[in-house]
């Protein structure tokens, strides 16, 4: 987004759109079918595009912000002609990269990304041969359990066994327990300069070593099935790799490591509340802001009841 303006007023003037791709046909559809629900897959539907044959060669991520990949084409939006008003609900850790301009001129702008920082998270999902009762988890006769303040870096544990039924598995691969794990990421806060590339692949190899280190020394407390004399019981886990065996098993798991700018969990630091900015009054006249980290009448703290009202909020900018 660029900014504009005269001496009393200031708007966002230009926004540039960087069109990643072309596409075959007019339109993309994003889902795939999972037993009658659509779901959104975990890369794109390659079929779709142009330039899909030379993603996949090069392994290449589109929503990796600082991957090397050219855009196809530059879109170019002018206020009073393309646009009236503009709604920006990107998260807040995205902002250097895509409003440098404003950074520049504005300083209450600067103050608030100077001042609401965000978190890098990690997380990890099992899925396992045993059942909640079977891992040794007291508590399987009452509701499933969602677990907080547990040891870092994955303080947090949610059975979401309930999807079970929503994946497609075959009888001789089926799990009875999905186990979900994040917690915040020893990589620590916003880096000092976000735009330098932290080197996805390393991280993502240290966050494979933080999650097999968490699994043979941390999981007895909450499953003390799931260990032998050894460790962790690397057997339990779902693998359909068979040259895959003891820790390597995680290969066969989902490992995350939430580095992304628009990904990294949005803090409440003390002193950092004074600097969000509200959804109207942000200093441009046509723009609107809305998430977790803008000042808002409930709750200034990274969440999904910030965010609903956040987005009211930002509604009430258009009556």
């Amino acid at each position: 987004m660029i900014p504009g303006g005269s001496d009393e007023q200031s708007w966002i003037q230009t926004v540039k759109i960087g069109k990643q791709v072309n596409l075959i046909k007019d339109e993309y559809s994003p889902l795939v079918d999972v037993k009658g629900l659509g779901c959104w897959p975990s890369e794109p539907l390659y079929d779709q595009i142009v330039e899909g044959e030379e993603l996949k060669k090069y392994n290449i991520d589109l929503e990796d912000y600082w991957s090397k990949w050219q855009d196809k084409e530059e879109i170019s939006l002018e206020y009073g002609k393309d646009f009236d008003r503009v709604v920006f609900g990107i998260s807040i850790g995205a902002i250097p990269f895509l409003c440098p301009k404003i950074l520049e001129e504005n300083s209450n702008w600067k103050r608030m990304i100077e001042s609401v920082q965000t978190c890098l998270t990690d997380a990890f999902q099992l899925w396992m041969y045993p059942d909640i009762a079977g891992l040794g988890w007291k508590y399987w006769k009452n509701e499933p359990p969602v677990l907080g303040s547990y040891i870092e870096p994955f303080d947090t544990w949610c059975d979401m066994s309930h999807l079970i039924n929503r994946e497609s598995w075959s009888d001789s691969l089926s799990p009875n327990h999905i186990a979900y794990f994040c917690g915040p990421s020893p990589l620590g806060i916003t880096p000092i300069d976000p735009l330098v590339d932290p080197n996805i692949p390393k991280q993502m190899e240290k966050l494979k070593e933080r999650v097999i280190q968490f699994l043979q020394n941390n999981v007895q407390s909450i499953w003390p099935n799931s260990v032998q004399t050894s460790g962790f019981n690397w057997g339990l886990l779902l693998n359909p790799d068979k040259t895959c065996q003891g820790p390597m098993t995680i290969e066969s798991q989902y490992l995350r490591l939430n580095i992304q700018p628009t990904e990294r969990y949005v803090l409440s630091v003390k002193g950092s509340t004074k600097y969000r900015l509200p959804a109207g009054k942000n200093g441009y006249s046509n723009l609107v802001i809305t998430g977790d980290w803008i000042a808002n009448s409930v709750l200034n703290a990274g969440c999904v009841e910030s965010t609903v009202v956040s987005g009211i909020e930002a509604a009430k900018c258009f009556y």
